[in-house]
């Protein structure tokens, strides 16, 4: 089950999420209002609404899960992403949080994808742009907080814990 926030974008996303949720069963979204300010406190209420409403319609379909995630908008990854991550957290009863690495990009007018900078993989620092939570460990810390830096705040929550963070070199997305 996929929930794809529209946080008021103005640049033709919601063309795209319609597209998106026709073809799939599996995706819904929903709309935030506009709210000025950019990143920030607004960024962290998108992100804690769509885990509330994402849980929710889970619940209301009996969908049961173990994980997890946010993915931005802008990263793009393979097919075997998401199952590779998933691999690591069933090998691992103690990771909480991971990523792939993340490598930024050009587009060339072709859409040719050209690698730009591979970001520092810091092996306990999973990346801000696509991760997955084990349920348990989002549970325990409480879910995504409304602070200005959620990411911070829950890698440091969860290693508190004890849970392990990851971002695994060798499963790649890109920005």
């Amino acid at each position: 089950l996929w929930l794809i926030v529209n946080d008021a974008s103005t640049d033709g996303s919601q063309s795209i999420i319609d597209g998106l949720t026709k073809a799939n069963d599996w995706i819904f979204s929903i709309t935030m209002p506009y709210e000025p300010g950019g990143l920030g406190l607004h960024y962290a209420r998108v992100v804690e609404h769509g885990f509330f409403v994402l849980q929710e319609e889970a619940n209301r379909c009996g969908i049961e899960y173990d994980l997890i995630g946010k993915l931005d908008a802008d990263v793009i990854f393979d097919k075997d992403c998401f199952a590779s991550l998933e691999t690591e957290f069933a090998a691992d009863v103690s990771l909480g949080i991971a990523s792939p690495s993340l490598t930024n990009v050009e587009f060339t007018v072709e859409d040719e994808v050209l690698p730009k900078k591979k970001e520092v993989v810091l092996g306990d620092h999973p990346t801000d742009g696509i991760r997955l939570f084990r349920c348990a460990c989002f549970e325990e810390i409480g879910g995504s907080p409304l602070t200005r830096a959620p990411e911070t705040v829950v890698e440091a929550k969860a290693t508190l814990r004890g849970w392990t963070l990851r971002r695994f070199a060798h499963i790649e997305a890109y920005h």
